[in-house]
């Protein structure tokens, strides 16, 4: 029996449409919507299903919609005999992993990234700062591309898998370091389509926000491990789960090194939950035989059923 590992998604991946199939194939998932919209006091489906777009890209509704679609979809998985022996996620994907892994339950854990959205936004002031993927160039090398910047903050915020790392900070440090690292060999260099710098010291502030909101969220030991974005590797102590997502918004995301430890423990199947396809590309970029299935749509979805569990 081949061990699968579940990849949640981040914020990025979020587009109208996105997990609308499973309001008609899975009870199970039409079940957590309805609890979702009471721990939000809010039906977040008309919005996931049609948008607008403008609306679904705001960091605090982005946040528990992209959520919202993963914990829906593990929902759908599970009612179908398909469920994990380890996962991991992509910044906001982890709380979905958490959830998974019984950690924190999903009635904590849509309105606390809710608030997590809304303090990362109000760090940074609106259109101050932003993230750009780097491709064709290496950690180290788009690493000390960002010590040649002088004037500004940037920094690396995600080690997304082999040739692809994102890069964040303010307008100035951005601008500058784009320059440099066209001059440095970068192949290609792609703005995100997010609303703040995430994952360097300018959102030090959110996560003193978040530290206090997550001072009354009940987190229990995982029932299989969660492979971190800090550190790459399982954390099983409540406290030390508690102080990796405190830290989680501020430093970088190593999602590449998460998936080699993965690898390196077995894990070369892997399904991704909720909206887009490139959590699964990275894992592919890692481990080039690694078994990959995605769930953004009902193809999709019957696919992974078929090849890992029952009869859609």
């Amino acid at each position: 029996m081949r061990a699968i590992g579940f990849l949640f998604a981040g914020q990025g991946a979020q587009h109208p449409g996105m997990g609308s199939y499973l309001e008609a194939a899975s009870p199970a998932a039409q079940t957590v919507f309805r609890s979702a919209a009471q721990a939000l006091g809010a039906d977040l489906r008309p919005l996931l299903f049609s948008g607008p777009a403008d609306r679904l890209n705001q960091t605090e509704v982005t946040q528990p919609a992209v959520l919202l679609t993963a914990l829906a979809t593990l929902a759908a998985l599970r009612e179908h005999g398909v469920d994990c022996q380890a996962a991991t996620g992509l910044s906001l994907g982890e709380y979905g992993a958490w959830v998974a892994a019984g950690a924190i339950s999903a009635e904590d854990a849509l309105p606390l990234v809710r608030d997590r959205g809304r303090y990362m936004q109000e760090a940074v002031p609106l259109g101050a700062g932003g993230m750009v993927a780097v491709l064709g160039m290496a950690g180290e090398a788009v690493e000390a591309v960002c010590r040649l910047v002088q004037d500004g903050v940037v920094e690396v915020a995600n080690y997304n898998c082999p040739g692809q790392v994102v890069v964040s900070g303010d307008r100035a440090g951005l601008g500058q370091f784009e320059s440099l690292a066209r001059l440095h060999g970068a192949k290609r260099l792609v703005p995100l389509p997010v609303s703040a710098p995430f994952h360097c010291s300018l959102l030090r502030p959110a996560g003193e926000q978040l530290a206090r909101r997550l001072a009354g969220v009940t987190i229990a030991p995982p029932k299989f491990a969660v492979y971190t974005n800090r550190t790459g590797r399982p954390l099983s102590d409540p406290e030390e789960i508690r102080d990796n997502l405190i830290r989680q918004v501020s430093e970088p995301v190593r999602f590449e090194q998460a998936l080699e430890a993965m690898a390196g423990d077995g894990i070369r199947c892997f399904v991704e939950l909720g909206p887009g396809r490139s959590l699964g590309g990275f894992a592919r970029k890692v481990d080039p035989g690694a078994e990959v299935y995605h769930t953004d749509d009902l193809e999709g979805f019957k696919a992974a059923v078929g090849a890992l569990g029952g009869a859609v």
